[in-house]
């Protein structure tokens, strides 16, 4: 439904910039349309942020029981490596 809303009101904002004379209530009502629309988006951005924020406090705070033994850990770690182009040896890393 934003992504809708928005497109119609850039679509009146193209007509009111086109438009010479344009009625004086209808320019208040187009701009006003837009800052409500530019305040519901960043609401919307807020109420995200917060779900993530709440999400992470929750898995930070039950963290993983199960301790994982070092040597699937490195292995882990050097298979990241690999896929991501570096290669780690002796402590240093070389970059294909």
């Amino acid at each position: 439904m934003h992504v809708s809303r928005s497109s119609s009101l850039i679509v009146q904002l193209l007509l009111l910039k086109s438009s010479d004379s344009a009625d004086v209530e209808w320019c208040k009502e187009v701009k006003g349309n837009m800052y409500d629309m530019v305040v519901e988006g960043f609401q919307l951005l807020s109420r995200w942020t917060a779900r993530i924020w709440e999400q992470c406090a929750w898995k930070f705070s039950r963290p993983c029981k199960v301790s994982v033994p070092m040597e699937s850990y490195e292995a882990s770690v050097w298979l990241v490596g690999c896929a991501s182009g570096a290669l780690f040896n002796n402590g240093g890393i070389y970059n294909d």
